[in-house]
Formats: C-alpha cells, sequence, structure tokens
C-alpha cells in the first residue's frame, strides 16, 4: 500500500481540507485509499485488474491476447462497454464506501486519484470516473521528485504510474 506514501508525497497539498479517493490498478489486484486531512480513513482491495480487462476484451472481441493488448492501448476501437461489464460490479463497492466517507466525513469527495498499470489502459480510468460520478485525475509518483530526465528512458517516464508503490516503498523507506 505504498502507493499512498507515493501521492503524499506528490499531491499531499491535496489533501489538506479535504477527502480525497485514490485508486491504484495493478495486474490483478486494484487496493483503494480515502484520504482526509493527510491520515488514510478507509483502505481496500478489489478482485480487478489489467490482466481481467485484456481478458474480457479479447474474449468480446474475438482477438488473442497480443492484439487485445495492442487495442487497449490505442483509443481507436470503442471498448467501453467490455470496460463497463467487467469494472461496474467492483467499482460499485468503491461507490458504496465512497458513499459511506462522504456521509461520514460531511463532505463531498474533492478529488480521485488514478495509478498503476491499469490506469493506462485506454478508457479505463475514464470509466472508473464515469461509473464513479467523478472526475479521474491521473498523476505520477515523479511528481517533486529531482531526477535526471536523461538518465530514465522517455517511454519508462510515460510509464511513471506503473511504479507508484515501489516509488511509495522508496520515500518511505528514506524517510525512516
Amino acid at each position: 500500500l505504498s502507493f499512498m506514501t507515493a501521492f503524499l508525497h506528490a499531491h499531499g497539498d491535496a489533501c489538506i481540507g479535504s477527502t480525497v479517493c485514490l485508486l491504484e490498478g495493478g495486474e490483478t489486484i486494484s487496493h483503494f485509499a480515502f484520504i482526509t486531512n493527510g491520515i488514510p480513513t478507509l483502505v481496500g482491495k478489489l478482485p480487478i485488474g489489467a490482466k481481467i480487462l485484456r481478458e474480457k476484451v479479447a474474449q468480446d472481441l474475438g482477438l488473442d491476447d497480443e492484439l487485445a493488448i495492442s487495442i487497449m492501448n490505442d483509443a481507436s476501437v470503442n471498448i467501453s462497454s467490455s470496460l463497463t461489464n467487467v469494472l461496474a460490479p467492483h467499482i460499485k463497492q468503491l461507490s458504496i464506501s465512497k458513499d459511506f466517507i462522504e456521509r461520514h466525513q460531511g463532505s463531498r469527495l474533492s478529488g480521485l486519484y488514478v495509478s498503476g498499470g491499469m490506469s493506462l489502459m485506454s478508457g479505463c480510468a475514464e470509466e472508473v470516473g464515469r461509473l464513479l460520478g467523478m472526475r479521474v485525475q491521473p498523476w505520477t509518483p515523479l511528481e517533486n521528485i529531482i531526477f535526471d530526465k536523461s538518465s530514465i528512458p522517455e517511454e519508462m517516464i510515460k510509464q511513471a504510474t506503473r511504479f507508484s508503490a515501489a516509488i511509495g516503498a522508496a520515500i518511505g523507506g528514506m524517510e525512516s
């Protein structure tokens, strides 16, 4: 759950006086956290990830995995119905948690932030936002980190959200 540490390092100011929701979508499992004033108030996991989405797109379109990956990385084919079919039951659980937090805190969430490999799939983050009725705000764990941009290939920098947990663990280790 070190993606929370990376988020707070990058966007800790977004949590002051408000509550935000983080969703870290991995390969087979996704984790979520509601953070109020920089403190986790509810944390959970969902049995959904990029692998399940790829399998559904491949099945729905009659494709092999390699072609499904290509389509999911490119917005040229509308895969929203496949995404909705897979995401809706799990995001409903997240929506119930969101409603609970909003009632408990007495205020609406101020932000929905997504990270992880699943967030890079075409249309996935937008579908999560649509299902939750919120605008999704992507973020990168490299924000507020000084590094030599020439030492990391541009393609890796574009994929930095995949490393949110690893970067958060490194930040946590350095703060200890």
